[in-house]
């Protein structure tokens, strides 16, 4: 079992993470949950904990599946690479995910 302090910190990654990736800025993330960018960059820090429906609002101004959140922190028990591939496609742009669809229904249909 990992300590509160360790959740908070990977917590605070992940979510720094996601905003990065999604070109976001601390303010405008702060923005778009109502909160402040002191509480942002506290929580991306690890120094904060959220609520629940602040992460609830955290994800959907970032668009990201709560499972980025607690990256790190729960055991799927999902194979390496097909936990690999989920990573992958929750930091996908929803263009890329449609591709990346059309291409998993592609390989479906060829095996029938």
């Amino acid at each position: 079992m990992k300590e509160k302090s360790e959740v908070l910190v990977q917590v605070g990654q992940n979510v720094k993470q996601a905003r990065l990736l999604k070109k976001m800025t601390q303010e405008q993330l702060a923005e778009g949950i109502g909160k402040s960018t002191n509480f942002i960059s506290l929580v991306e820090r690890g120094e904060s904990g959220v609520s629940l429906s602040t992460l609830v609002d955290i994800c959907n101004v970032l668009q990201i599946d709560s499972s980025l959140v607690f990256r790190e922190l729960i055991e799927v028990g999902y194979s390496t690479e097909a936990e690999n591939i989920m990573k992958s496609l929750i930091m996908f742009e929803q263009e890329d995910i449609a591709m990346v669809a059309a291409l998993v229904k592609y390989i479906t249909e060829s095996k029938d």
